[in-house]
């Protein structure tokens, strides 16, 4: 068999899977090259919005503001994240313009979120793809925005007991979100 479908029903799917009866969820999806934003609303899809800035949008601004090789970059984003106390700072100075762009795509995401559902707040914001697991990224997403993040955990209602995996999946699940959400279709 084979279909085509919307990222943004397979990332509905992933989602109640993972998060169960929680009613209203922002997916952040933050890809290599691009991020993608939905609002989820009582399992159903209300807003999709794709900005041209991911992962390798940060590996640039570290690479730029510190004067590094891409390699060398992406290791120094992975380790360091946008935390304040790491580093002095600089990889966090570096990817702040990048990041600044993200939030306030989310930002208007949640306000039309609260529009549209007649003015019920986000419950929960889940952050998905290779990028969700910058360190220091969830909590400030949470003090900036005010709503709860999670990383997702596609693979939490799934036994993967006998997947041999050269990742773990309880670290970097979240790098396999779309693919789960994709698998989850019946």
């Amino acid at each position: 068999m084979v279909a085509l479908e919307s990222p943004a029903v397979a990332f509905r799917r992933m989602a109640k899977n993972s998060v169960g009866s929680i009613e209203r969820v922002v997916i952040l999806n933050v890809g290599e090259r691009f991020s993608d934003i939905f609002n989820v609303y009582k399992g159903n899809v209300y807003f999709s919005r794709s900005l041209p800035v991911g992962g390798e949008s940060l590996t640039r601004a570290v690479s730029l503001g510190l004067g590094l090789d891409l390699a060398s970059a992406e290791e120094y984003k992975k380790a360091y994240g946008i935390k304040e106390d790491e580093l002095e700072g600089k990889i966090r100075t570096a990817t702040m313009p990048v990041f600044n762009s993200i939030t306030d795509e989310v930002r208007k995401a949640v306000t039309l979120f609260v529009e549209d559902s007649g003015g019920k707040t986000v419950q929960l914001l889940v952050l998905s793809g290779g990028g969700a697991n910058l360190p220091g990224m969830a909590e400030e997403l949470t003090k900036i925005l005010g709503v709860e993040v999670q990383i997702s955990q596609p693979f939490v209602n799934i036994d993967v007991s006998q997947i041999q995996s050269p990742f773990n999946l309880n670290t970097e699940g979240c790098r396999f979100s779309l693919a789960v959400g994709l698998s989850l279709r019946e």
